[in-house]
């Protein structure tokens, strides 16, 4: 048995009940071992028997059940987010205009037009902001599932459609259209989407933080022995690239000549720098802070060290913790039940309560039923366990904590000792001056002064803390001559 995995880039999924279908589906498929689908990333991770089934038939399953599988595409959430704001603002803009047809004073003579220009305005909102909650709806009864888009169709539709036969006089002279119930059902809808995205965006703005570390272009030596600038992703494995002082390394590869201090606080949280030689190995992302290397490329692409911390993550920010499973399976069996209690409701108020309803009997049922759908959606159960996870990885991606589980996150909360085996990372990040021992002959303000003069030049976190001690006591100093910086030893300079 050849095991395989894949990830990616799901389009088309509009609540967290969109990826439980997915998700189900898949499983169904013969050769599928384990499926994670998260609605948060709207991302995706297969495990596959490859003599069995593959990637490609994979991918066009998904597009079968109504959505689109694409390769994995790290992407920040601004497109996504700038979509739902432009729904959001032309369902704002909508609702705005319904209550003013509704409350201010018109003549008789535009009055009786009014229920027409409400209709265009509640027809132009259906069809525009709130067309996705309709696919997704069609998607999930296609594939014999109900999810929270399905209640909210259920809900603007009647709302629409009993309008639409009330004001051609279907229900006689006084049938009553309520455009605008279908319209701000949409609008409310509709910020629950945006600030959903604005919370995704926020999540995975961590992890996107740590993507861009990756180095944008690379100086190639060619094998005529020339520098020629290209980007750092069409590095290929046994290339050899020039880093020079304070450039990012692009690669991970070997040090082939050259010594320089290299600062790998991105992957081990050491704040030292650390001396890199001829033989010794570097990481991509990392900062070459004083001399030149020529490094040899070792890894490329995923199986650099960076990808695999971001694809570590990735993977953190789409496991399950034990209460999302919990919720998953409460959202299943959700759905029918609220269906069925509109329904009842429905029935009781025209029925049986018809007498204190105050109003047209079929009206105020229709109105009480719309507002079991609408008011019962599971989204935010759903929603929130997942995006608590992916906050509370990109949160602790931000102070240099790397969470590999989700199950892990939650079990945080009962921790009551937490036990560090690693000396010297939990630092503020950078190096300070906390002591000055000066000599008989110098005061300490000669001291620094001095060796302020020195470490000006200097990349090395602990010259500039030396730097950094003098600006603060404002102290000034002349430029030093012949300055040289020697990987591992320190600075020769004259004064």
């Amino acid at each position: 048995m050849a095991e395989q995995t894949i990830k990616f880039d799901i389009t088309g999924m509009h609540c967290v009940n969109c990826a439980m279908t997915i998700e189900r589906r898949l499983k169904d498929l013969q050769g599928i071992k384990s499926v994670r689908i998260n609605f948060s990333r709207a991302a995706g991770i297969v495990t596959y028997d490859a003599d069995v089934t593959n990637k490609s038939q994979i991918t066009r399953y998904v597009k079968e059940i109504g959505y689109t599988a694409n390769e994995r595409v790290r992407l920040d959430q601004t497109a996504r987010t700038s979509i739902q704001r432009g729904w959001l603002i032309l369902s704002i803009l909508a609702s705005i205009a319904m209550m003013a047809l509704m409350y201010a004073p018109m003549p008789g003579s535009v009055h009786i037009y009014m229920p027409y220009v409400m209709m265009g305005i509640a027809t132009i909102t259906v069809l525009g902001p709130g067309m996705d909650f309709f696919i997704s709806a069609y998607k999930s009864i296609r594939n014999l599932f109900a999810n929270m888009d399905v209640l909210v169709s259920m809900g603007v539709l009647s709302a629409y459609s009993y309008s639409i036969f009330a004001i051609f006089g279907s229900f006689g002279a006084s049938g009553h259209a309520f455009f605008e119930t279908a319209v701000m059902l949409i609008t409310f809808i509709r910020i629950g989407k945006y600030l959903e995205e604005r919370v995704k965006g926020r999540a995975s703005h961590a992890l996107q933080k740590l993507v861009k570390l990756q180095a944008d272009k690379a100086r190639l030596i060619t094998p005529e022995g020339n520098e020629s600038e290209v980007n750092a992703s069409s590095l290929q494995v046994g290339d050899v690239v020039i880093v020079r002082a304070g450039e990012i390394i692009p690669v991970d590869g070997e040090v082939m000549e050259g010594a320089s201090s290299v600062d790998e606080s991105m992957v081990t949280g050491e704040s030292m720098p650390v001396v890199k030689q001829k033989g010794h190995s570097v990481v991509g992302a990392t900062i070459n802070k004083t001399g030149v290397l020529k490094v040899k490329t070792t890894k490329v692409g995923e199986e650099t060290v960076l990808s695999q911390i971001i694809t570590m993550v990735e993977d953190a920010q789409m496991d399950k913790a034990p209460i999302q499973r919990f919720a998953d399976r409460v959202s299943n069996i959700f759905v029918p039940i609220v269906v069925g209690l509109s329904i009842v409701t429905f029935l009781c108020w025209y029925f049986v309560f018809y007498d204190a309803a105050g109003q047209q009997p079929f009206v105020w049922a229709l109105k009480t039923a719309i507002a079991v759908l609408v008011i019962a959606c599971p989204c935010a159960m759903g929603l929130a366990t997942p995006t608590a996870i992916m906050v509370g990885s990109g949160v602790g991606l931000d102070h240099a904590i790397l969470i590999k589980r989700a199950s892990a996150l939650e079990e945080v909360a009962r921790l009551n000792v937490m036990v560090f085996d690693k000396t010297g990372t939990i630092t503020e990040g950078h190096f300070t001056v906390t002591d000055v021992v000066s000599s008989n002959t110098l005061d300490e303000s000669e001291l620094i002064t001095l060796a302020a003069a020195g470490c000006a030049f200097s990349n090395h976190p602990l010259a500039q803390s030396v730097v950094d001690e003098a600006r603060e006591r404002k102290l000034t100093w002349d430029t030093v001559q012949n300055f040289q910086e020697k990987a591992g030893s320190g600075i020769v300079c004259r004064y």
